[in-house]
């Protein structure tokens, strides 16, 4: 028998009271619960399978409906857009000055969950036990991952460094890294921290039975079954002697992974010693161990009654979440919860339509046993043997059900949609296209989206943000080096241990695809409306470049797109400012030369006006000069007729005055030879 401390007895009575008593500890109903909720979401029950249902007649049809299974799955893709965005969470700043580092903690407790540990996947297998098993449960868990390696303190000669060389390579180069110097070497030891997002199985959880309380960390008593090796346990760095005491499982006493993994083979089988399966309960207890009447919050783990180890524990790094609440109480309500008399009854008409056909092709025969084949009638055969043909057997017809079972079925449709939304009814094509104009189709998404959207809000305050906070708690106090990360088309160094303790976050889930298009809509008006106020002169009034920006980026959010800085940049990066200085002096010097252009515009105006005026000045010196020498002209011109007319009459009388001078001479002779003539004769 192994020793244990007072304080591991005392702590091991605590525990196995705490488990006996505990919430989810009875498997014949919590176990049951979820053996029928996983059979229904696989359609096998109730049906004519491998264990058939004894109250199934052999003669009836096998057909089961499968609404729990096809609502889980529908809920779960409308819920899908509400996790695919890497800005799920959001902590509220304390303040203007706050605001940088709230959103820089945003942006690293984001990146853990979502890009570290694969968020998405994790919530989706969580959120989906939430619908299906009533709870869903995560975890939030440090694991260290240590490397060594050694300096040596000689030259490649062989010589010893010198001992203020030593000293400088016993400096750690980063937050994370240890130098310690033994003998003639230095070992280096580098521990490199993950913070590691889980999603855990519902039914390994239990907890305070008959809580009120529905916040976990105010649970006196919290805990996880687990399940590890020997060879585990070892490497976790516990004595073999005893863990080699410890009493293994030699199956799984848990019938939900047998239901979820539709087998009812055992599981924990061991081949060998080191691989036998210790039950152990990783548990958060409040505990007086120092006996000052006080109650201390503890972690212990538990291994087949034995107390392994035990530490003081700050809080519970568990979140369980529900879709559905139950008032003052932690587990809540599935849709299998809702919508299991409703399958229940679509199997049973199903089955009723199917038989109905069947009779209808088939039909009921009367007949002797002794006379006619029974075997034949029953299989609907096309010849039917018989012994006496005076004694025919009589065929019964039945009329055709069909109509009054298909409008019972889409009643139990109308029923699962109040129970359940209407998730499953929007996959159709026929319920997406109704209405006459974009604006009508999105009023009706956005009114049968509302189940949906309940679910979502509830999963988001009850599981999505205890995880985050959860996040933010473990980085801010085991971080051991900086992030990095990308923040605003930058990559940023951010220290956890510099970040102040957060305890309210604006949650971003919950948005349904409808509600998603209707803020982006919106968004868009919004923008129109900022540049609208830029371009009228109210920069900086209404709005500035700033603003500008968060629109944009909550735009990119609500598309789901994962990084919003790839495609626009932050007015208050380094870059942008830069950027912003080079443009303020690139329109100086744009409006310096737009002064110098305008002054030479200025100057070229005035030289142009001087030009017109001289150029005026000439034309009228010109005109004076022209119409001067055009009168000298016309007076010359006239002076020139009067002396040449002058010249011309005096021409004309001195002609005149030869011509009759001529004249009188001619006749003067011809009278001088009339007289000699006649003195002649």
């Amino acid at each position: 028998m192994i020793k244990q401390t007072k304080k591991q007895e005392d702590l091991r009575g605590i525990l196995q009271q705490e488990i006996a008593n505990a919430e989810n500890v009875d498997q014949q109903a919590m176990q049951q619960q979820h053996e029928e909720a996983l059979n229904y979401y696989f359609g096998n029950a109730p049906g004519r399978t491998q264990d058939a249902d004894p109250r199934v007649p052999e003669d009836r049809a096998a057909i089961v409906s499968t609404d729990v299974g096809d609502m889980v799955n529908a809920v779960l893709a409308q819920l899908t857009p509400m996790l695919s965005t890497d800005a799920l969470v959001e902590f509220e700043a304390k303040g203007k000055e706050d605001e940088e580092h709230a959103r820089a903690e945003s942006n690293a407790v984001n990146h853990v969950i979502i890009e570290q540990n694969a968020g998405f996947l994790e919530l989706q297998e969580a959120i989906k036990d939430a619908l299906l098993l009533r709870n869903c449960a995560a975890k939030i868990r440090v694991e260290d991952e240590v490397s060594t390696r050694s300096i040596p303190l000689t030259d490649d000669n062989g010589d010893p460094f010198p001992n203020e060389v030593i000293a400088a390579l016993l400096i750690p180069r980063a937050p994370n890294e240890r130098r310690e110097l033994k003998k003639d070497k230095i070992i280096v030891t580098t521990t490199d921290r993950a913070f590691l997002f889980d999603a855990v199985p519902f039914e390994n959880i239990i907890y305070t039975a008959n809580a009120t309380d529905t916040e976990i960390q105010n649970l006196s008593f919290f805990a996880e079954r687990l399940y590890y090796t020997r060879s585990e346990l070892i490497k976790m760095g516990y004595k073999r002697q005893i863990v080699d005491e410890l009493q293994h499982v030699t199956g799984e006493q848990n019938i939900t992974p047998r239901a979820r993994d539709k087998s009812h083979q055992q599981t924990r089988y061991a081949s060998s010693t080191p691989q036998q399966y210790i039950e152990c309960y990783e548990c958060y207890v409040m505990a007086d161990l120092d006996d000052d009447g006080i109650a201390e919050r503890y972690r212990v783990l538990l291994a087949s009654n034995y107390v392994l180890d035990y530490e003081p524990a700050e809080v519970i790094p568990y979140a369980v979440g529900t879709a559905f609440l139950s008032s003052h109480r932690i587990a809540g309500e599935s849709l299998f919860d809702r919508l299991k008399s409703v399958q229940d009854y679509k199997t049973e008409f199903m089955r009723n339509w199917v038989d109905n056909q069947q009779r209808m092709i088939f039909g009921t025969w009367i007949g002797d046993p002794h006379i006619h084949n029974f075997d034949d009638m029953a299989q609907g055969s096309n010849a039917v043997r018989t012994k006496d043909m005076n004694r025919i057997p009589v065929k019964v017809e039945h009329r055709d059900l069909g109509p009054s079972i298909l409008a019972a079925l889409e009643y139990q449709d109308k029923r699962r949609t109040e129970k359940g939304g209407a998730a499953l009814d929007m996959m159709s094509a026929d319920a997406q296209l109704v209405g006459e104009t974009a604006y009508g189709i999105e009023r009706q998404y956005a009114q049968r989206e509302l189940m949906v959207t309940f679910m979502g809000r509830n999963l988001a305050e009850t599981f999505i943000r205890p995880i985050y906070l959860l996040m933010h708690y473990f980085m801010r106090t085991y971080s051991n080096a900086p992030l990095e990360l990308k923040m605003a088309g930058e990559w940023t160094s951010v220290d956890p241990t510099q970040w102040r303790a957060r305890q309210r976050c604006s949650v971003k889930a919950g948005l349904s695809a409808g509600e998603r298009t209707h803020m982006q809509r919106t968004l868009q008006q919004l923008l129109s409306f900022q540049l609208q106020a830029i371009q009228a002169g109210q920069n900086g009034v209404l709005a500035d470049i700033s603003t500008v920006y968060n629109t944009v980026m909550d735009w990119c959010n609500f598309a789901g797109l994962d990084n919003g800085d790839s495609y626009v940049i932050n007015p208050k990066s380094q870059a942008a400012q830069q950027a912003a200085q080079q443009n303020v002096q690139a329109q100086q010097q744009q409006a310096q030369a737009q002064q110098q252009a305008q002054q030479q515009l200025i100057q070229l105006q005035m030289q142009l006006e001087m030009a017109k005026l001289q150029q005026a000045a000439k034309e009228a010196d010109d005109e004076l000069s022209y119409k001067y020498w055009s009168d000298r002209l016309q007076s010359e011109t006239k002076e020139a007729e009067i002396v040449a007319k002058g010249i011309t009459d005096l021409n004309k009388v001195q002609l005149e005055g030869q011509q009759r001078e001529a004249q009188q001479a001619r006749t003067n002779g011809a009278a001088e030879r009339a007289t000699n003539a006649g003195e002649n004769t």
